[in-house]
């Protein structure tokens, strides 16, 4: 079990608390890229991300920093949106 020390880390260090609990989701470590798109997603209201297909854009915006943010906050409210279904299905 964590520390509330730990725990308050984590939740002030995403990229920690994704690699510590979804290295199997990343396959691989944060590059620094991936680091910067972190910090973008979690400090700006909006933002316009440019990156190749397959580099974890969707993985990390989509899937792994919602779980971060409700484990952060479970009262939390949000909405992720795709340009279709298929998109939405694999998420």
């Amino acid at each position: 079990m964590l520390s509330q020390r730990e725990r308050e880390f984590l939740f002030e260090h995403p990229e920690v608390f994704i690699t510590r609990y979804f290295p199997h989701v990343l396959g691989h470590p944060l590059e620094k890229f991936h680091l910067h798109l972190i910090k973008l997603a979690t400090t700006e209201r909006r933002g316009l991300v440019l990156f190749p297909a397959a580099h974890g854009k969707t993985t990390i915006v989509s899937t792994l920093l919602p779980i971060w943010a409700l484990c952060k906050d479970p009262n939390i409210r949000m909405c992720i949106i795709t340009k279709n279904d298929d998109d939405a299905k694999n998420i």
